[in-house]
């Protein structure tokens, strides 16, 4: 029985780490193509974050300031906004953990690999439209969903 549990806990931890170390380099690519598509027109980017989450642009201004590139700002708001917690509570574990990476940071806040919240990391709107794609839910040009039943007779 304890070889049974010793294995079963060897394949979870095993699992876990392969899909930890997916999350992060899902994350570092996020926020590399985040970064170039911003250095082209920060203030466009400051805009475009300041609109889609909610904040003001001081508070912008701020994050930016704290963190190298616009990659990790767009991360910690990204954090912030799914995690309900302020901007500088993330730039505080960012501080802690920056070595471990993004992965691991979000992981700290309460974000697990494979969970809703880690999609909604992956696919924000910002980081959507910087790696060529058109942000937020499906990309069609309409505003259905495509479930209608057709025309009523």
């Amino acid at each position: 029985m304890k070889k049974i549990l010793a294995t079963a806990t060897a394949i979870l931890f095993l699992s876990t780490g392969s899909a930890f170390c997916a999350l992060i380099d899902e994350l570092s690519d996020i926020v590399s193509s985040v970064s170039v598509s911003a250095s082209g027109n920060i203030g466009g980017f400051k805009t475009d974050i300041s609109a889609e989450f909610g904040v003001p642009m001081p508070k912008i201004d701020a994050v930016i300031a704290a963190v190298p590139t616009p990659g990790d700002a767009y991360m910690v708001m990204q954090i912030s906004n799914i995690t309900r917690k302020p901007p500088e509570e993330v730039i505080t574990v960012y501080k802690a953990k920056k070595d471990k990476g993004w992965g691991a940071i979000a992981h700290e806040l309460g974000i697990k690999p494979g969970s809703d919240q880690f999609h909604a990391l992956k696919n924000g709107k910002y980081a959507q439209k910087a790696k060529g794609g058109k942000g937020g839910k499906g990309g069609g040009n309409g505003n259905g969903n495509g479930g209608g039943k057709g025309k009523k007779k």
